[in-house]
């Protein structure tokens, strides 16, 4: 077995379960919340343990080559990087601040 599908199985695993995940979160808005987002908790572990599973693969067997990844991606890293601490205190307000109805 090739050393890549190290790498491409967990991201491949990844990306359904990111849009499960988003879709479900987006059928929520606007609706009660209730029992604190259980279902968020289970979804965003499961889901984000592929992620980074397939990014340490990347690391570890592709050391070499991540500066060159790194200069390309820098500029979309950052804003995604912006994009997540934002939905990341949007999640505790409404998990953990706000109040269930």
């Amino acid at each position: 077995m090739s050393a890549i599908w190290f790498v491409v199985i967990p991201i491949l695993a990844y990306i359904p379960m990111f849009i499960v995940e988003t879709y479900i979160s987006l059928r929520r808005i606007g609706k009660p919340l209730d029992k604190g987002g259980e279902y968020l908790h289970a979804t965003w572990e499961a889901t984000h343990t592929f992620l980074i599973l397939g990014i340490n693969y990347f690391m570890w067997l592709y050391s070499s080559a991540i500066v060159d990844v790194a200069t390309n991606v820098f500029i979309p890293l950052i804003s995604f990087g912006a994009f997540f601490i934002v939905r990341a205190i949007v999640y505790l307000y409404l998990f953990y601040l706000k109040r269930p109805e």
